[in-house]
């Protein structure tokens, strides 16, 4: 503070006594010479001039509660302040209370406005069911029939059709296994095109099979291969089988969407997807489950959609 400042606080101290009223009234005096800035006082919202509010602070004694408080965030912008600036000019001005105001400024801006905290990878969800459960390493096979037999669940049925359709040898895919037995549906059973199993597929143009439905802008998802009966029954399934030492996998690249009128990004698009075998372990449990085709029929065919 400079000479001139400390002679006017003194003389305000001795004329008003009250430490409070020294303080605001030596503010406001010091703010309307040094800056272009201007103090409007109310009294019940009746606006009054300063020497008004000064004799008024002096007759009463001051506010009971402490100093006049002037909460200063409500009254400017504080995210259009550099406190980085403030600080310079502390540094140019040598002000060591403007650098500390600089310091208080950036530390509540921290405070206010924490970083980013990153989100923990999401692990995968796996719902708990029977098809999860893994019967003793010992079992035998028919154990295991006997265990998928106790089921009449879209799981236990993708299990058996897994089973029968990957232990002929070749590597298959689950919409592959899915695609040859809507289409076995179709043209070799009674069973309407109703039933659950052609859930998610669509008969094409020449009306001579059936396709896997993806999801596009004209189809729902729910509507769509990757939500249907079959397929969740087969992925499921899947789950079981390998539990079991019953398939072996192996994965492979795609590129491009399945659609054939799709956009550039879908053309370039790359996913993983498997191809499964049944183990030799699957391979004889498919031999000595002679109807094996008729309990997957009863579970996808018997259903309505």
């Amino acid at each position: 503070m400079d000479c001139e400042g400390r002679l006017l606080r003194s003389e305000l101290l001795r004329k008003f006594k009250h430490p409070c009223i020294v303080a605001l009234v030596f503010l406001v005096l010091r703010c309307s010479s040094h800056m272009d800035m201007t103090f409007q006082f109310l009294l019940d919202n009746t606006p009054i001039k300063q020497a008004e509010a000064e004799a008024l602070l002096a007759a009463t004694g001051g506010p009971a509660d402490g100093p006049v408080k002037i909460e200063l965030s409500k009254l400017i912008d504080l995210g259009r302040l550099d406190s980085q600036r403030l600080f310079e000019l502390s540094i140019k001005n040598q002000n060591q209370e403007l650098a500390s105001l600089a310091w208080k400024i950036s530390v509540q801006n921290s405070a206010a406005n924490p970083a980013p905290r990153k989100r923990a990878a999401a692990k995968p969800v796996e719902h708990i069911g029977a098809h999860t459960k893994v019967l003793s390493g010992s079992s035998s096979i028919d154990e295991l029939i006997d265990k998928l037999h106790t089921h009449n669940s879209y799981w236990s049925g993708g299990a058996a059709l897994l089973l029968a359709e990957s232990s002929k040898g070749e590597w298959v895919t689950l919409r592959e296994i899915a695609t040859t037995y809507v289409n076995h549906v179709w043209h070799e059973t009674e069973a309407l095109d109703k039933c659950v199993a052609f859930r998610g597929f669509r008969l094409k143009s020449d009306s001579t099979a059936w396709e896997p439905q993806d999801q596009s802008p004209t189809v729902e998802r729910r509507d769509s291969y990757h939500v249907s009966p079959l397929y969740i029954g087969l992925r499921e399934g899947l789950l079981w089988c390998r539990n079991h030492g019953l398939m072996e996998q192996k994965h492979g690249l795609s590129v491009g969407s399945h659609r054939a009128a799709t956009s550039q990004k879908a053309a370039h698009m790359q996913r993983i997807y498997y191809r499964l075998r049944a183990s030799e372990k699957g391979k004889e449990m498919v031999r000595a489950w002679g109807d094996i085709y008729d309990y997957v029929d009863n579970i996808f065919t018997n259903r309505s959609a």
